[in-house]
């Protein structure tokens, strides 16, 4: 352990000495390149020649670079030393690149900003002007490609479902341990890209959609619309199920129920400029708390029971929250009603999210019924049976992703 110890200090002091005399070799053979740019600069913009410049380091620490500038700018709120100065404005009448303009109100980086621009080009993702100079190029987002790529609302809107893929494969290192061990992944190692990603994607389809679905149970509608309904929407996420109910309900309040307190706490703030803001609560508590039993008109659980590792003790959770003659609706996957292989498009992508996210999701808690997220009818069937529901009906809603439940105490 010792010769170990002192093998890696000799290491590390020897790769220290061997960065610090390359860069000093460097900085010899090229000093007549960097003299000749810095008088170039000096001589045609004036002072200060380079610019200081914040990166993030190894392990995150921040150190400072010199840069040379490349605008022609001058010295502002410099306290009289153009040399310290990290403030910088145009000079008047000085013009900038329209691609630089871009660049320097993002902040980023200009080079790897023009190679993604041109890549997202030659894929046909953006559209270019066909300029020859890469830095005046204009790029265009095509009208059709705005809705899925940037309208927040478009039924289009296809962005977040990149983020969920990113924060998805993230854990590939916990996935391959866990198909070794018969473990799982815990919802919460995931991260903000997935739990985002999932809930963004979602909102377009509560928002336009959540109404005319609810509406297509007559009797639930009526109840749901008559003053002082109160609406239970468990496994909520981050809340933008529960604020489409809210909105097509006037006269109702709305619950919004979920263990996670990170979804729980982006519901809060994404409801605070909604105008039913007054009639949605968020609570990060357990459904199956006895406070809350037989107040509920309606319960909902939307894209969730799949992931439960114990849905039948949900469910009947869920069940203890409605009042007399109250109704649970459940929304889950579309899937195919048995196992066909090959499958159709909608039975592959549930399974990819299956494999990545659903499955160790729900096998990180123990004991776990490991559901999947291809969970048939006939899965729910059982489980809303073994919760003590009296009968489940497949409701008539048409959507080529979603199949929603009606379950009778």
């Amino acid at each position: 352990m010792v010769k170990l110890v002192g093998d890696n200090r000799v290491r590390a002091f020897t790769k220290v000495l061997f960065d610090r005399l390359g860069a000093a070799v460097a900085l010899v053979v090229l000093s007549p390149i960097i003299g000749a740019t810095a008088v170039s600069i000096r001589l045609s913009m004036g002072a200060p020649v380079v610019f200081h410049q914040v990166r993030a380091g190894h392990d995150g620490v921040p150190f400072t670079i010199l840069k040379f500038r490349t605008m022609e700018m001058r010295a502002a709120s410099c306290c009289g030393r153009p040399e310290t100065c990290r403030g910088i404005q145009m000079a008047p009448g000085a013009t900038i690149p329209r691609f630089a303009r871009f660049v320097r109100r993002t902040g980023l980086d200009e080079r790897y900003v023009r190679e993604w621009l041109e890549q997202q080009a030659v894929t046909g993702i953006l559209a270019a002007d066909g300029s020859e100079d890469a830095r005046g190029r204009r790029y265009t987002l095509p009208a059709g490609h705005r809705e899925v790529l940037v309208d927040e609302l478009s039924l289009a809107h296809m962005t977040p479902f990149v983020r969920a893929i990113v924060g998805s494969m993230r854990m590939l290192p916990g996935i391959m341990e866990a198909f070794a061990d018969g473990g799982g992944v815990a919802w919460a190692d995931y991260g903000d890209d997935l739990r985002e990603g999932q809930a963004a994607g979602n909102r377009p389809q509560f928002h336009h959609l959540m109404a005319d679905w609810l509406g297509q149970v007559p009797d639930v509608h009526a109840r749901l619309s008559a003053p002082g309904a109160r609406i239970a929407d468990v496994a909520c996420g981050e809340g933008w199920s529960t604020i489409a109910i809210a909105r097509a309900y006037p006269n109702a309040r709305v619950d919004g129920i979920d263990l996670d307190e990170p979804a729980i706490e982006q519901a809060r703030r994404n409801a605070t400029d909604t105008e039913v803001a007054d009639r949605v609560a968020f609570h990060a508590r357990d459904a199956a708390d006895p406070a809350l039993q037989g107040a509920f008109d309606l319960v909902t659980v939307f894209e969730a029971v799949h992931d439960m590792s114990q849905p039948v003790a949900v469910l009947g959770a869920a069940r203890r929250l409605l009042a007399p003659g109250g109704t649970l609706i459940v929304m889950d996957e579309r899937v195919a009603e048995q196992f066909t292989a090959p499958g159709d498009d909608v039975e592959r992508f549930m399974y990819g999210f299956s494999v990545l996210v659903c499955l160790p999701n729900s096998l990180a808690e123990t004991p776990s019924v490991g559901t999947g997220t291809a969970m048939r009818p006939d899965t729910l069937r059982g489980y809303a049976q073994d919760a003590g529901f009296s009968g489940v009906t497949v409701l008539a809603i048409e959507h080529p992703s979603f199949r929603f439940y009606r379950l009778d105490p």
